[in-house]
């Protein structure tokens, strides 16, 4: 069988040459070198900021039983804003003293020049139980963004009281 022999393309290595392997194996590294720096610069990775409780004309709701009983756990849930760069929960941490509960969400915010005009609402999860009984208060600590703060977000907190038997 006869084959057409093709010469190489001018200016470009033959792929199975030594100097096509070289250069590919520069351009990788360079890429991966590249990828790795993304972190490093201005605008480019995320933050976890304190979440969103109350934008302008809605505020989220606590979301627990009005009675819990003594030692035993029960869950408490709540949304937070997010949208545009701030898409998933960073975490929730949860501080308790006797018959308080304090709460703090926390997003996680993308540092990019450009994100989306949407709104989602991302849910917060915390199980937790009293060992006392009687009134107890659960605090949520956030932040509040609105009329009243304009486009600046502010400090903000909720409060739900429940009964522990």
């Amino acid at each position: 069988m006869d084959r057409a022999i093709r010469p190489p393309q001018a200016g470009f290595p033959m792929c199975g040459s030594r100097l096509y392997r070289t250069v590919a194996s520069l351009l990788a590294g360079m890429a991966a070198v590249a990828l790795g720096a993304c972190e490093l610069l201005p605008g480019v990775g995320t933050i976890d900021e304190p979440a969103l409780i109350i934008f302008y004309e809605d505020t989220t709701r606590i979301v627990v039983s009005d009675t819990v009983t003594q030692g035993v756990p029960f869950m408490v849930s709540f949304m937070t804003f997010g949208g545009g760069c701030t898409r998933e929960v960073a975490r929730t941490d949860v501080r308790r003293d006797g018959n308080l509960l304090e709460i703090r969400p926390y997003n996680r915010r993308q540092k990019a020049d450009v994100c989306t005009s949407d709104l989602l609402f991302l849910e917060h999860r915390v199980e937790e139980q009293f060992d006392q009984a009687g009134l107890a208060t659960i605090r949520v600590i956030g932040e509040q963004q609105g009329r009243a703060t304009g486009s600046r977000k502010a400090p903000a907190q909720l409060e739900r009281g429940i009964v522990v038997q």
